[in-house]
């Protein structure tokens, strides 16, 4: 991954896009890292991935009985309320 300081990055704003398209970005600022400019395409795999892992959390623990959806949340919630008053 190529490293840059935010002042290249200002001032060659129009080659770095061009350059995000192949491989990221990261971008700096007083030698530490700040950002990271991808493109749109490998930004879209990652979310694809950051979904695909939290919906395989969330099946493994309806599979393991600690996850209810939001109905039963709320009804859950609900009974907890009324039996504090």
């Amino acid at each position: 991954m190529r490293q840059i300081n935010s002042t290249d990055f200002k001032n060659h704003f129009g080659e770095f896009l061009d350059l995000a398209k192949d491989e990221p970005i990261t971008i700096g600022k007083s030698g530490k890292p700040v950002a990271v400019v991808m493109s749109a395409a490998e930004y879209e795999h990652l979310q694809g991935l950051d979904d695909a892992y939290w919906k395989a959390r969330a099946e493994a623990a309806e599979e393991a009985g600690q996850w209810v959806d939001s109905d039963k949340a709320m009804r859950i919630l609900t009974s907890r309320l009324k039996r504090a008053r």
